[in-house]
């Protein structure tokens, strides 16, 4: 893509921990998802170091681009593999993750058809497909909490951005 470049750096499984537990509502309980059948991946700037790019390479958690590329590693992993979870750290100067959740992702949408929307749109994309990463990536944006010792074996993250 023309521009800044984004390169996946790491892809891992989320089993290191049990669950995240996410916190979407202040007013409501915490969802605790499972990471048993999970992967992780982190988007940096290419050529920084990630996860904390220096100011000078990280994006705004609301950027564009990230966030379509953190959708499209989700729907190729669900639509290929049989994961529960993908987790995507994007290149942000504090960490912030896109969690997206199999079920409640792919209730939304038809996966072979956004991906073939993505296909066609590489770069500096139509308002229809900004509105639809933005619908399908906002409201799954997290701000990671530090871990907590041990016997706690979830990683809390709060919602960054509402709905």
């Amino acid at each position: 893509m023309p521009g800044r470049k984004l390169a996946v750096t790491e892809a891992t499984t989320t089993g290191v921990v049990q669950t995240l537990t996410l916190v979407t509502d202040w007013l409501e309980l915490p969802r605790v998802v499972s990471a048993s059948n999970g992967v992780y991946f982190a988007i940096c700037s290419a050529r920084a170091t990630c996860p904390y790019p220096a100011r000078s390479a990280a994006w705004p958690a609301a950027a564009f681009l990230p966030r379509r590329q953190a959708l499209e590693l989700a729907l190729r992993t669900f639509v290929k593999t049989s994961v529960d979870l993908v987790v995507v750290a994007l290149p942000t100067a504090r960490l912030v993750w896109v969690v997206f959740e199999r079920e409640d992702l792919l209730a939304d949408i038809d996966a072979p058809a956004v991906l073939d929307q993505l296909a066609r749109h590489p770069a500096v994309a139509d308002t229809p497909l900004r509105d639809l990463v933005g619908r399908l990536t906002r409201p799954r944006l997290f701000l990671p909490l530090p871990i907590l010792p041990p016997p706690d074996d979830t990683i809390y993250a709060v919602r960054l951005l509402g709905p």
